[in-house]
């Protein structure tokens, strides 16, 4: 891999040529990017400075990845929020869901195709039957859309439901009560007590 024996400093400096490179008319000359940061599994993560920018990067199409490092690919960031008290009657699953949820709350998420998952935190079954209302996770590809939600709250089915940024709970065992792992892998489940 290419970009492994190069500094984050480095990889910031080539993609942002690349970029003006192959964009001029659509980048200023001075642009760069904010910072990069390189993950344990080989990704890269590059941040823009502005929302923007970020925006005229994905619309630039992933050509431009590929010529920084053979098979890199320019993903959508996820913004996840947990929405409280969500009437139990909304179905997360509908096809129609992601689009009712913008027509609610278009005053914050500017584009449906910001809303790029929605799912109940907890997955209904027959014993929530009597629930009326339950939590559910949002994943939305702008920052600031997040942010709006969590500040002004969340429009479902005329109710302002209380909205969070949603931090996925780390896997505990419950064999050994360590975490980053569950019981049917855990390392201590075959010593003798």
């Amino acid at each position: 891999d290419p970009l492994q024996g190069q500094s984050e400093e480095e990889i910031s400096e080539r993609a942002a040529t690349i970029l003006r490179e192959q964009n001029p008319s659509r980048l200023p000359p001075g642009f760069c990017f904010h910072g990069v940061r390189k993950l344990g599994d080989g990704r890269v993560v590059l941040k823009a400075c502005t929302e923007a920018e970020a925006g005229i990067i994905r619309g630039l199409g992933p050509e431009w990845a590929s010529t920084l490092a053979d098979g890199m690919q320019v993903s959508k960031p996820s913004h996840q929020i947990i929405i409280h008290g969500v009437p139990a009657n909304f179905v997360p699953g509908l096809p129609a869901s992601i689009s009712q949820l913008h027509h609610w709350n278009k005053l914050f998420v500017p584009l449906v195709d910001d809303i790029t998952h929605i799912r109940w935190l907890h997955a209904l079954s027959d014993r929530h039957i009597a629930k009326s209302a339950s939590s559910l996770v949002v994943s939305l590809s702008r920052e600031d859309s997040a942010a709006h939600l969590v500040r002004h709250g969340t429009s479902i089915l005329g109710k302002l439901c209380r909205t969070d940024h949603f931090i996925q709970s780390p896997l505990q065992c419950y064999h050994c009560q360590a975490w980053n792992h569950i019981s049917s892998v855990c390392p201590q489940r075959d010593e003798p007590s």
